[in-house]
This record gives structure tokens, sequence and C-alpha cells, in this order.
């Protein structure tokens, strides 16, 4: 399956998302993304370099750290996910893909969906919604949902996360 764009007669995967999840959306440094349910681990992480700095150079290209930082999450994403991943952009495009195949691009160079939050809400989720990958834009954090998530991107360090805070 290649990125497939969601219809929007399937606004029920943003309404089985806000089942599971409390988000309220707002320029708000004070919201965070966590799951409803007490039982569900999850670890919020703070994107510790300047986004747009990371990703674009002078010439506004994409930056080498940048696609490398792009290829080790499309790994950890193989491990988390599967076959099968939402990805969803806060009132823009969604889709369903799957991370074993292309990742197509925008007119920036970056997937459809980034995975950083660059001024949008950027989520992605299993079907189940029990593992994911959820961008704050405005408190700079990636939240991540499930213990083996949680396992993988502890073991993959990436560059531009803040770990043991």
């Amino acid at each position: 399956m290649v990125w497939r764009e969601l219809e929007k007669s399937e606004g029920n995967v943003w309404t089985k998302f806000n089942e599971l999840y409390r988000f309220h959306p707002s320029s708000g440094m004070n919201n965070e993304i966590i799951p409803k349910k007490a039982s569900t681990p999850y670890r919020e992480y703070r994107v510790k370099v300047n986004m747009i700095a990371y990703t674009f150079n002078e010439n506004e290209d994409l930056t080498p750290t940048y696609t490398a930082a792009e290829k080790q999450v499309r790994e950890a994403f193989k491990e988390i996910f599967g076959d099968f991943t939402y990805a969803l952009d806060w009132q823009h495009t969604c889709y369903e893909f799957n991370p074993n195949e292309a990742y197509p691009q925008n007119e920036f160079g970056e997937w459809l969906v980034p995975f950083f939050p660059d001024g949008d809400y950027h989520f992605f989720l299993d079907k189940s919604m029990q593992a994911g990958w959820l961008g704050h834009p405005w408190r700079r954090t990636i939240t991540i949902i499930g213990a083996r998530a949680i396992n993988i991107v502890e073991e993959k360090q990436f560059d531009f996360l803040e770990y043991g805070v």
C-alpha cells in the first residue's frame, strides 16, 4: 500500500483518536497529548534542535543530518508499526501507509506528513492506536505511546530528542 489519502468520510479515525487521547489543539504549552487510559505507557521527549535549521539549509534544501534522521525514523517506524500506519496531520490531509514501502515527498522534500511537528500536530499510529509517535508543535515534543515503541525509541537514541529528562 502506498500512502493512501483518508477520505473525509473516514473521520472516524479522528473520532477513535479523540476517544483514546487527551488532545486539545491550541498554541498553549500546557496541553500534553496523552492517553486517557492511565495504564497506557507513554513518554514525552523534548525536541532539542531548532527544527527549521535542522531540516533545511540556507538554500532551503534538506540537510544531510535531517535526511539521515528520516532514514533512522523510518527504520523505527518499521519496527513500531509493522506494515500499517496512520499518518494524521491536524486539519490537513491524512493518510494510511505501509512503513516498509516508498515514502512520497511533499514540495519541500519531506514526507507527506513529516516526522517533526513543523507548526502542525503530526501523529503516526498503528491501526489499534495503541502505539504511536505524536508530535506537538508548540511544546516542541514527541510523545511515544506503547512500551515496545518507547523501548525502540530509547534504543535508537535519535540525535534530535532529549533523553533522560
